[in-house]
């Protein structure tokens, strides 16, 4: 077939450092925290934001976009806020 078999490549831990891996997977677990809030669109990621405040992360949500966390969005967060050894919660985004 295309490409060969997928034999013939190395495990991805023979190619990174452990580090890096960790940290892509993470930019990965991010990533597809901001696809589920947005759907794939601009303005639900311009009335949201992501931080790290101590122990949490945070997802800080503009005032009138509270309906768009929910259990997939929260599932998301915790698996990120869990690749970082961190707890996780949701929060109004001040004005």
């Amino acid at each position: 077939g295309f490409g060969g078999s997928d034999a013939e490549f190395p495990p991805m831990g023979d190619l990174v450092a452990k580090e890096e891996l960790a940290r892509a997977k993470r930019w990965g677990l991010a990533i597809r925290l901001g696809q589920r809030l947005s759907g794939g669109l601009a303005q639900p990621l311009a009335a949201s934001e992501v931080r790290i405040d101590g122990s949490h992360v945070v997802l800080a949500l503009a005032d009138g976009w509270a309906d768009l966390a929910g259990e997939a969005v929260d599932r998301r967060l915790k698996s990120l806020a869990n690749s970082l050894g961190l707890k996780w919660k949701i929060e109004t985004l001040d004005a």
